[in-house]
């Protein structure tokens, strides 16, 4: 029943969206953390696909699920997006299939405007290490190399960025 409540949800919140309204939803996940965190409420506002840059936060749609992922790269025409706590990119989306961009986090009764020009900056630098740790993770993987996710440094890099930052 939790899954077909928030499944429900979501789809309203993305009619909204696509409705040009801005909308609140709620973390339930891991897999962006420490930047989100189970709990933490989202502000979505609608986007337009021109408007995407590397390391912005994006809502979407895939196998019934929603999620909320980091824009690492745009490759021939299509998204790739990452979660901040996993160790590889997601399969490439359709760039029509973004929901929304988060505009904000609040955790607590602390709000985080992710459209300032500070934040706009941190999600750039965080976004491009991203790109550059999946490729360096996908050349150490085809190099033979088995477990090599939490040796890279740039994993622990963004880590300790996106930690300082939330503080």
């Amino acid at each position: 029943m939790h899954e077909t409540y928030l499944e429900t949800a979501f789809e309203l919140a993305a009619e909204a969206l696509r409705a040009g309204r801005p909308v609140h939803v709620r973390v339930e996940g891991h897999s962006m953390h420490p930047a989100l965190q189970p709990g933490d409420v989202l502000n979505l506002v609608p986007v337009q696909p021109e408007d995407l840059q590397t390391g912005d936060l994006v809502s979407f749609w895939r196998d019934g699920r929603s999620l909320t992922h980091r824009l690492v790269v745009r490759h021939q025409g299509r998204l790739i997006t990452r979660g901040d706590g996993l160790c590889q990119c997601d399969t490439p989306l359709a760039v029509d299939s973004v929901l929304g961009r988060a505009a904000a986090v609040i955790r607590g009764d602390r709000v985080y405007n992710l459209q300032s020009a500070g934040w706009l900056r941190t999600n750039r630098v965080l976004g491009t290490l991203s790109r550059w740790e999946c490729k360096t993770l996908r050349w150490l993987r085809r190099a033979g190399w088995r477990r090599t996710y939490r040796i890279s440094p740039l994993f622990w890099l963004r880590r300790f960025l996106t930690w300082a930052a939330m503080r």
